[in-house]
């Protein structure tokens, strides 16, 4: 095969119980361990106050689903200038990957089956956060350089 399993050496590093399981099980393919985890991300959806303010929206309280990033992105983009409603991470490459997984993943989906073995590409959750991504440059909600990966 093209992967070799290190089952055995990663288990025997000194450190391997205090790996994120979650991490290590993305590596794991049959029980067998192809790939260790090398960084972590904690994915967060931030928000700022000071526009939240001026757009009318109530400072303390962000959004916690797609419909409310979308109206809240459109209602501080109305204040217009060089000010934006939302920001995905991009212009750089693999970026989109760190903003758009996590969309899949607050709503439930994911990007591969449980056991790892097939992409779930289409799924409800994939096709909404397509949706989202689609229409919130559609309306030009985020700068240009945060459309795609370069």
């Amino acid at each position: 095969g093209q992967l070799e399993d290190i089952t055995d050496w990663a288990k025997s590093l000194p450190y391997f119980s205090s790996l994120s399981p979650a991490h290590v099980k993305t590596g794991t393919y049959r029980d067998r361990i192809y790939g260790l985890p090398f960084s972590a991300d904690a994915s967060v959806l931030i928000w700022n106050k000071k526009l939240f303010k001026q757009a009318g929206l109530d400072p303390e309280k962000g959004p916690t689903n797609w419909a409310e990033i979308e109206a809240d992105a459109e209602k501080v983009n109305a204040l217009g200038g060089d000010i934006k409603g939302f920001y995905f991470s991009g212009n750089c490459g693999g970026c989109n990957i760190f903003t758009f997984t996590p969309l899949i993943w607050a709503s439930g989906g994911d990007i591969l089956s449980e056991d790892g073995s097939k992409a779930t590409l289409d799924s409800p959750q994939l096709r909404g956060a397509i949706d989202l991504y689609r229409s919130m440059i559609k309306k030009g909600l985020v700068p240009e350089g945060a459309q795609t990966d370069t």
